[in-house]
């Protein structure tokens, strides 16, 4: 069963709090929340509060511990497309490409920060804000009703040269709200905008995360107890077209929320003893991939798990062992939870999902393409957070002792 929230006019500074069960059989597009009414054997609780911020209006949607939904009114936020194009005048400005232009493209961030800040619901930021400082803010945030481009071309068959300048302006503020938006290297910095933003759209064949047909298992993205390198604070995922049939569902889960549904031995096991990830060849060669890691580390208030995940490649299977048989068999009894506690988000045009990495895994379902342009194209940067995790302040306090 799905839950819809009142989306009734409030006056500003009113807050309703209600539960609302949905219908069976009708369509919605908030998130479905079956493992928590299935834990707690009545209906989810959703809290809505509308709060007027400048004339802008923002509602603030709890429906559980793994994402928190703000839906914002689209109407409000038109203005932004026309403050957009006298900000970037000329088409260089916007057409930028961090590879080959990395100072025109740190000009054009910084004007794209300027803009969200200007357009954004003050509860809106005050929530992005809080994602990588408060430990009592929600893993992930997952905001409606961005105002895009006027014109959404046909979803990309093959990737190419293709811009949404408003809705990357959109992503790349989100982004620097949080820290500062980075691509890597290597990793689609061949495409238009040199790697910073990627397209995420079906791409049947082509192997890797855009095979619609897979079903994302749960993990945490580059994480850097696997790859040795430095791994991303955080993600953004903004839609800039949604799947018609409704089925390419996101879904979140938090480590805390899974932590507390698994039993204490299985979580001694996960941090007592390494996890290794290995390549199965076709031919039978056993190849290991990364280095081993611990699936949960720091503390027990507020772990933070990794999970690995490698997309189905044609000359290959992988799995994930360990030499100690508790903590391998609480590893997979663990994703098994997590698939159960996570909840599912149907992104869709005007959408942004925002991620913590270090305090959520994220899956996605699989799902049918339609290929013929009505596809859903999501656009994705990674976020450092740098100064965020400078300071050993507990927010809200920003006083340090000396």
């Amino acid at each position: 069963m799905a839950f819809q929230a009142s989306c009734a006019p409030l006056k500003a500074h009113e807050v309703l709090l209600s539960f609302w069960p949905f219908k069976a059989g009708c369509s919605s597009r908030l998130l479905k929340v079956p493992a928590l009414h299935r834990s707690l054997g009545v209906p989810a609780l959703i809290c809505v509060a509308a709060i007027r911020s400048r004339g802008r209006k923002a509602r603030i949607c709890r429906p559980a511990e793994n994402v928190e939904q703000i839906r914002l009114n689209e109407a409000d936020l038109t203005g932004f497309r026309k403050d957009f194009f006298e900000l970037f005048t000329h088409e260089e400005d916007f057409l930028w490409n961090a590879m080959t232009h990395p100072r025109q493209t740190e000009r054009a961030v910084s004007r794209c920060f300027k803009l969200v800040v200007k357009w954004l619901p003050e509860e809106a930021l005050h929530a992005l804000l809080r994602l990588f400082v408060d430990v009592d803010a929600a893993p992930a945030i997952w905001i409606s009703g961005l105002a895009l481009d006027v014109d959404i071309p046909p979803t990309p068959a093959l990737p190419g040269d293709f811009r949404l300048p408003v809705s990357e302006a959109w992503l790349l503020g989100l982004a620097r709200c949080l820290g500062i938006p980075y691509g890597m290297l290597g990793f689609y910095s061949n495409n238009a905008r040199g790697g910073l933003i990627r397209d995420l759209s079906p791409k049947p064949g082509l192997g890797g995360i855009n095979q619609p047909h897979i079903n994302l298992g749960l993990h945490r993205d580059v994480p850097a107890c696997v790859s040795g390198d430095v791994e991303p604070d955080g993600f953004i995922l903004l839609a800039a077209r949604g799947d018609p049939e409704h089925a390419a569902l996101t879904r979140i889960c938090s480590h805390r929320r899974l932590a507390a549904r698994l039993k204490p031995p299985q979580l001694d096991a996960l941090r007592r003893s390494p996890m290794r990830t290995e390549c199965v060849r076709q031919g039978g060669g056993i190849s290991p991939y990364g280095k081993p890691f611990y699936a949960v580390e720091g503390p027990e208030d507020d772990p933070k798990m990794t999970f690995f995940y490698i997309p189905d490649h044609k000359d290959f299977t992988y799995r994930i062992v360990s030499d100690d048989e508790e903590t391998q068999a609480a590893y997979h009894a663990a994703l098994e939870v997590g698939a159960a506690v996570s909840d599912d988000v149907d992104l869709q045009a005007g959408d942004a999902l925002i991620i913590n990495n270090a305090r959520c895994t994220h899956g996605r379902s699989s799902f049918k393409p339609q290929l013929d342009g009505t596809d859903r194209w999501l656009l994705k940067t990674f976020v450092s957070a740098g100064a965020a995790h400078a300071c050993t302040t507990a927010w809200p306090n920003l006083l340090l002792k000396p």
